[in-house]
């Protein structure tokens, strides 16, 4: 790649520490709080982001009563800061690995689902197979996935479908069942098979944050005029099923991480028969061809 002269100046005259202090201020939503994360003086940053405004001639922020918010030019440099940001880490850490013999590094997001079915199994074969390259993974929820790779914070995200995730790329990963679990003395325990409407009645264990299934459940109940009744909401799938194996409630969950839980006598499994508990998980990427070889090299051992 060359780079022109104009290029070059700018490189020159743009410190990545105020790149870092711009993505921070962005994140606390002031300088007041930025100054505290970074440990340094308003008057200090200030004079920094005013360098920053200088070298691209135009302004990243609009100052309100409780803070500041980016301009649409600041949106468009928070962007390329946390990218650059992102690959300076890798840089470092790709160094700092190959004194230690690795030599690869890959950054995976991938939802709850795919995190607590199948990645664990993936991970332990793929670095039996590839011990000099190593695998960030992060468990996130579905908005939280296409976001990182859609910033450039993932190499590549795993989830379910969703319209969010319009302009990159995917392959198919695994197709899942989700099942509605009971405790043993449960009244619909006895049944082998339900529609999800005739589980509304009853209290359920929900999931918290921007899940896919809690959002299916919602939906549902929703459509048919009921009340989503939740006793309680947890952070994980495995939590879910450990509150229904108490007897808390029921809840819905992939068939798989039921599986993974291993013996669980005091839970009763049973299949939806709506359409949309029969999912498929993709693999997202913002282009499969660019991806550093690593990546590639992880996305077809899954594949």
């Amino acid at each position: 790649m060359i780079i022109t002269s104009k290029s070059r100046q700018f490189v020159r005259k743009l410190d990545l520490s105020t790149l870092e202090l711009f993505a921070l201020i962005c994140q606390t939503g002031s300088i007041g709080a930025a100054s505290k994360g970074a440990n340094l003086a308003i008057s200090t940053i200030s004079k920094r982001i005013q360098e920053l405004e200088n070298l691209i001639q135009i302004p990243i922020f609009t100052r309100h009563s409780r803070g500041v918010h980016p301009t649409p030019a600041g949106v468009s440099l928070l962007r390329h800061a946390r990218s650059i940001l992102r690959e300076l880490e890798d840089l470092r850490a790709d160094m700092d690995e190959f004194s230690s013999g690795i030599v690869g590094h890959v950054h995976v997001y991938a939802s709850a689902s795919a995190v607590e079915q199948y990645l664990a199994d993936e991970i332990a074969g793929f670095v039996a197979k590839f011990p000099e390259i190593s695998i960030d993974l992060s468990q996130a929820t579905t908005l939280e996935v296409i976001n990182a790779v859609q910033t450039n914070q993932a190499d590549f995200g795993i989830c379910n479908a969703n319209e969010s995730t319009k302009g990159l790329e995917s392959i198919p990963f695994r197709k899942e069942e989700l099942v509605l679990i009971a405790p043993k003395n449960h009244p619909l325990a006895k049944l082998k098979r339900i529609h999800y409407l005739d589980a509304l009645p009853y209290e359920h264990i929900g999931l918290r944050g921007s899940s896919t299934i809690q959002q299916l459940m919602n939906d549902h109940a929703e459509i048919h005029g009921l009340p989503a009744k939740q006793r309680l909401r947890v952070e994980s799938l495995s939590a879910l099923c450990r509150m229904v194996e108490a007897g808390l409630g029921i809840g819905v969950i992939p068939k798989g991480v039921l599986i993974q839980m291993g013996d669980m006598k005091k839970i009763s499994s049973l299949k939806i028969i709506d359409s949309w508990a029969s999912r498929e998980l993709f693999i997202y990427a913002r282009s499969f061809a660019n991806l550093p070889s690593s990546a590639q090299k992880f996305i077809k051992h899954l594949s």
